[in-house]
């Protein structure tokens, strides 16, 4: 049924049967969104990504941040090396239970 989902709202295909592309392309969401906020959201990836958002927040109380987490290692598809790829895209926090 999540394929479903995932077609109707336009995701790549690849996302529609793979929690892992899923997963990757969440990351891409977070990096357009601030790509597209005109310095109001930070995606944080980095500590230099958090100290950006710290002083801006001085000046700019609106300024919006996402830390990018998942909840579940169901994710890797029993693949560690997909961990790797998804600490290079920014994840943060990941939870290896739901």
């Amino acid at each position: 049924l999540m394929w479903l989902v995932a077609a109707a709202q336009l995701w790549p295909q690849k996302t529609w049967n793979s929690m892992f592309e899923k997963s990757m392309f969440y990351s891409t969401v977070l990096q357009q969104w601030e790509d597209q906020s005109k310095g109001q959201f930070i995606f944080v990836k980095t500590k230099g990504d958090l100290d950006s958002l710290l002083l801006q927040r001085k000046v700019n109380t609106k300024v919006m941040s996402g830390l990018w987490s998942i909840e579940g290692a169901h994710c890797l598809e029993e693949n560690l090396e997909n961990l790797d790829r998804l600490i290079a895209k920014g994840i943060k926090m990941f939870g290896l239970t739901h």
